[in-house]
Parts: C-alpha cells; sequence; structure tokens
C-alpha cells in the first residue's frame, strides 16, 4: 500500500486538513519571527516581495503533504544572514564604491541618513541638538564617482523656535491629505577617505527555521494527526471491504 498514492487521490482528507493547518501555522510562525529578527530590515527585506526582496515565506503543496519554504529572491540571501547571524564589518569601502558616492575636493565621500544614535537612542530632541527643518524641494542629475549620472535631492532649510541651526541633526515632515504634519528626524553623517570607518554592528545568529521545525515535528506528533490518520484508515478499511462484497 502506497500511502503517497492514496493520499493523492484523496484517501486521507482528514489528514490532508491536518497537514495543511500546520503547514498555514508554520508558514505564519516563520514570517512572524522573521520579521520580529534584529536588526529589522533584514526581516522586512526578507519577508518583501518587491524588487530585490527575498521573496516572503511560501507554501506548495507536494507528494504526500505540503512544503513551507523560503524561495531566496533577489540577489541577496537575507535568511541566511538572519539565521547564521554575521560578524561587524566595516561599510567604508562599500560606501565610497557604491553609486551614491559623490565626488569632492577631498575624493570621494558619501552621505548617510541614521536614525539612531551610537548608543541606540532614537534621534530627536530629547537626544540631539536640532538644526532645522529640511524639506526637499526637488531632485536633479549628478555624476558619480563612476562618471554615473544619477539623481540628487535638492533641499532647503526652516528654522523653527528651539532649533539652533547648528550641527547635522534635522526635523523632516511628513503632510497627509488630511493636513496633518507627522514629524521625524535624522542624523546625516559623512563618510570619506579620511574617516576611521564605518561599521555595521555584528547580527546574532537567530535560529528561526531550527524553532520552526521543532514546532512542526511536535504538531506531527500530536494527537490530532493521530486521530486524523486513524479516522481515514478506518474509512480506507470499510470502502476496500465494501468492495470485497
Amino acid at each position: 500500500m502506497n500511502y503517497e498514492s492514496l493520499y493523492e487521490q484523496g484517501k486521507f482528507p482528514r489528514v490532508r486538513t491536518v497537514l495543511r493547518q500546520i503547514a498555514n501555522l508554520a508558514q505564519k510562525g516563520w514570517t512572524e519571527n522573521t520579521l520580529a529578527a534584529r536588526p529589522g530590515w533584514w526581516g522586512r527585506q526578507a519577508i518583501s516581495n518587491s524588487t530585490g526582496g527575498g521573496g516572503g515565506i511560501l507554501l506548495r503543496k507536494i507528494p504526500g503533504g505540503f512544503q513551507v519554504y523560503y524561495p531566496n529572491k533577489g540577489k541577496y540571501n537575507y535568511m541566511k544572514v538572519i539565521e547564521k547571524g554575521r560578524a561587524r564589518y566595516n561599510m567604508k569601502e562599500a560606501l565610497l564604491n557604491g553609486t551614491r558616492a559623490r565626488v569632492g575636493k577631498r575624493g570621494p565621500y558619501v552621505v548617510i541618513p541614521l536614525s539612531k544614535n551610537e548608543d541606540g537612542s532614537a534621534v530627536g530632541p530629547m537626544k540631539n541638538e536640532i538644526n532645522s527643518v529640511i524639506i526637499k524641494t526637488g531632485s536633479y542629475k549628478e555624476e558619480n564617482t563612476k562618471g554615473q549620472l544619477v539623481s540628487r535631492n535638492s533641499y532647503k532649510y526652516r528654522k523653527d523656535p528651539g532649533m539652533t541651526g547648528k550641527g547635522n541633526v534635522f526635523a523632516l515632515e511628513q503632510r497627509y491629505k488630511n493636513g496633518q504634519v507627522q514629524r521625524y528626524f535624522m542624523k546625516f553623517v559623512t563618510v570619506s577617505q579620511r574617516s576611521r570607518g564605518f561599521y555595521y554592528p555584528q547580527i546574532p545568529a537567530q535560529r528561526i527555521q531550527e524553532g520552526v521545525k521543532k514546532d512542526v515535528e511536535k504538531a506531527l506528533r500530536s494527537n490530532t494527526v493521530k486521530q486524523a490518520v486513524a479516522s481515514d484508515m478506518k474509512g480506507l478499511i470499510l470502502d476496500f471491504l465494501k468492495k470485497k462484497k
């Protein structure tokens, strides 16, 4: 008796239903834990279906059941970094050789917007001196360090009460159709060849798949699965006996 053949013929309907439920829960759990991974950007990119994203956690039918998997779309394996972690590394050379690098009197440089201070706290008036409100006014084309034309934004500045006009922390505003204005803050840091380094912090290994696998194995040993198998086997035997008469 070939289980997979009988399963594909629809002889195990209760088992199929339970297996799909387990697969759905595994997909949901894997997705939620990936989005909860830290730093959060990596999880969001792994789940993203947009260009360059990993494609999310998918579910498909396979012989004898279902498969929950990560398709790893795009050029970068975000899930691998989340799973195995990565050591702290210096981003300076990669940034200065990237398409966003500019050409200055002293060589290439790039301006990096940050929403966190070095101690991990949020950039804002509680921790930082605010220079002014920065307002995008348009864009223009300019050659980067590779001679490629790239888009740059142009800005104007507004110094509101309490702002000093000094420093590298600025307020940005998001205006909505209902007239509401939401303000957030960014720190702009310049990285050049003279900079000692610009480090991305260590990413700890988070072993999400291992936890999902354990949950699935536990669910497959549950009474719910055993009862579904027993009920379907009983129905299969009764059907077989009817055919013998």
